[in-house]
């Protein structure tokens, strides 16, 4: 009998340490080129946006399932966002009210923040280059809308600057509770990730990857006001990442 309890403890033993084995720990940062794609079925008014740059950086977690294939996780501290197009915005403009010579200099961004968690599953395609997908889930931390620009017409300039606190929001969002320079965002997002990664040595990796946003940044209902839907005023995050990983003991 106790030899069969010292036979269960040193098979949970090597069990444990070939468990371990298999897992990686690392860090991972990168650029994030971030935008939003719309689609206000209620509304003509789309902002019209493009492409801003963005990072992200945090912990990595790899772990092999064989040779050919692992499982990439981890919490990214992940910023993305959107930059509003003035250009496209004053052609839309000039457009709706028949007039020209509009001409407009300056940048409007939003930036949000999130807490991220990749489940990638990886594929080897030679000792090199690796495929990967899958799902990823974020909670929102709030984020900044900011805009410095100025508007000349007719020989007249005029200059706007300022910024606005975006605070996350699960659920019902009350406007009595905001600032003038306040607003509210979805702070739930998810969505799914597609990319190639490149072993520059076992313990590097460099990846090139798309998230695709299924979530909605205006997912959520107004107090007193029942009119509002949602799902009528879709925004949801895209982004383009380029990433390196580091990980330790390889």
């Amino acid at each position: 009998m106790k030899k069969l309890g010292i036979a269960i403890i040193l098979a949970f033993v090597l069990f444990s340490l070939n468990t371990q084995a298999q897992i990686t720990f690392g860090v991972k940062a990168g650029l994030n080129v971030a935008n939003v794609s719309v689609n206000y079925k209620e509304s003509d008014n789309e902002p019209a946006t493009k492409m801003g740059i963005a990072f992200h950086a945090g912990l990595a977690v790899d772990y092999a399932l064989n040779e050919k294939m692992s499982i990439q996780s981890g919490l990214l501290f992940s910023v993305k966002g959107y930059n509003d197009d003035l250009d496209a915005m004053v052609k839309d403009m000039e457009e709706a009210y028949g007039i020209t010579g509009i001409k407009i200099d300056g940048s409007s961004t939003t930036r949000l923040n999130y807490l991220e968690i990749p489940i990638n599953v990886a594929y080897s395609i030679n000792e090199k280059l690796q495929l990967f997908a899958g799902p990823y889930v974020a909670i929102g931390f709030g984020g900044k809308a900011k805009y410095d620009f100025t508007v000349t017409y007719n020989g007249e300039s005029e200059s706007n600057k300022g910024e606005t606190t975006l605070k996350s929001v699960i659920g019902e969002a009350d406007y009595a509770d905001l600032a003038d320079d306040e607003d509210f965002v979805n702070g739930l997002d998810f969505g799914l990730n597609l990319g190639l990664g490149y072993k520059v040595t076992p313990a590097i990796l460099v990846n090139a990857g798309y998230s695709l946003g299924l979530g909605n940044l205006n997912n959520y209902t107004i107090k007193d006001y029942a009119d509002y839907k949602p799902e009528d005023y879709k925004m949801s995050n895209n982004v383009i990442s380029l990433s390196v990983t580091y990980l330790f003991g390889k």
